[in-house]
């Protein structure tokens, strides 16, 4: 099974991709075939650096790169080579940006469930609180780590 040994860089780079449009206020940036479970986590991440050094930035494929200051509650959001720039509430963006990624993760293995015996779509998984959803994605991962379990004493 070739997801199961796939590099954390693979996953993240070449599957899942998608067209995207990140709105803040009346401004929206295009992203056209980028990889969604890159620009999830790069999102997360990016908000987690807002928070700590008040300045940070996206770096997605497939459109602009994105530029995030804090100020009080308020993110001015800017695109590099562009003269875009909106605004948004601080706690509005993180939590735009941690419900598109645990949604994400949630679609994805519910339609291949068997994508959580690849370590990097776990640890998504687990991350995003996906896990924490319900009895049905409770089981999803647990039968996928069972499976991760069989597949690697095989090898």
């Amino acid at each position: 099974m070739d997801i199961l040994n796939s590099e954390e860089w693979t996953v993240r780079e070449r599957w899942f991709n998608g067209s995207m449009d990140l709105r803040f206020s009346d401004a929206s940036f295009e992203y056209s075939d980028t990889p969604l479970l890159d620009c999830a986590l790069a999102l997360r991440y990016a908000v987690n650096i807002l928070a700590a050094d008040s300045a940070a930035s996206v770096d997605l494929n497939g459109g602009p790169q994105i530029q995030l200051t804090l100020d009080g509650a308020r993110v001015t959001v800017r695109a590099a080579h562009n003269e875009i720039v909106a605004e948004c509430n601080f706690v509005d963006l993180v939590r735009a940006a941690s419900v598109f990624f645990r949604d994400l993760v949630n679609e994805i293995t519910r339609i291949r469930p068997e994508f959580i015996v690849n370590q990097t779509v776990e640890a998504a998984y687990r991350e995003a609180g996906v896990r924490q959803l319900g009895r049905e994605q409770f089981l999803r991962h647990s039968h996928a780590i069972r499976l991760r379990h069989k597949l690697k004493s095989v090898n």
